[in-house]
């Protein structure tokens, strides 16, 4: 997801792409083959070549890297729409909890709740508490550059000490998220809380399941 680039046409009929922020201009030079239309001085990418895998798939050629093109569900729009609103909902799900839990213990507001209830509450808390850990983590890694290239360390296989340990946590999220999706349906066959409760354990859930999937899609599964 973060090396997502995106190839255009413009009006003059080049193509246009985006690579690392510098915008560049391609001109056919052969079928499938397109060269940079700055030919002055040393460029980060010369030449595009386009192809197609035996599964029809397209491909392209930039320098040393090679792309394919992401289907849908692999666009960069609809995985950080879909990352961004799993992220919302953890945090907004994690700080209403606390403080209505806090509301309650300043009034002596303590209710006896089934031990199912209890643990799938405490599930919820456990995997918003990683995820955050989790992204803070990743903002640190990637916030290290590299200052002659301009980018991550992590690219080139440096961690930051101590990160190994943020880079495992998607491990440990993914049977917490299919224990979330066990207690869900837990809740709704034994009734835990309100059904406005359950429905939002119920979003939480699918917005875990949401997370996983973006996850699992960039490889960090």
């Amino acid at each position: 997801m973060l090396q997502a680039i995106r190839i255009d046409m413009d009006e003059a009929g080049y193509l246009v792409g985006d690579f690392l922020g510098e915008p560049m201009k391609f001109v056919e030079v052969e079928p499938g083959v397109y060269q940079n239309t700055d030919t002055e001085g040393m460029q980060f990418v010369n030449t595009l070549a386009f192809d197609t895998d035996p599964e029809g798939r397209t491909l392209l050629a930039s320098g040393a890297a090679t792309y394919s093109k992401a289907p849908w569900y692999g666009n960069l729009s609809f995985l950080g729409v879909l990352l961004i609103l799993s992220v919302l909902l953890v945090i907004g799900t994690l700080g209403g909890w606390t403080i209505f839990f806090l509301r309650r213990l300043v009034r002596r507001e303590m209710r006896d709740v089934a031990r199912g209830a209890k643990i799938a509450r405490g599930l919820a808390v456990a995997f918003s508490l990683l995820t955050l850990t989790y992204i803070m983590g990743i903002l640190i890694i990637f916030s290290d550059i590299d200052p002659a290239y301009g980018v991550p360390n992590i690219i080139f296989g440096i961690v930051p000490p101590g990160m190994n340990f943020i880079l495992v946590l998607p491990w440990i999220l993914a049977p917490l998220t299919l224990f979330l999706a066990v207690f869900t349906g837990l809740a709704w066959k034994n009734g835990y809380w309100t059904r406005f409760a359950r429905i939002h354990y119920s979003l939480f859930t699918a917005s875990a399941l949401g997370l996983l999937w973006v996850l699992t899609y960039t490889n960090m599964i």
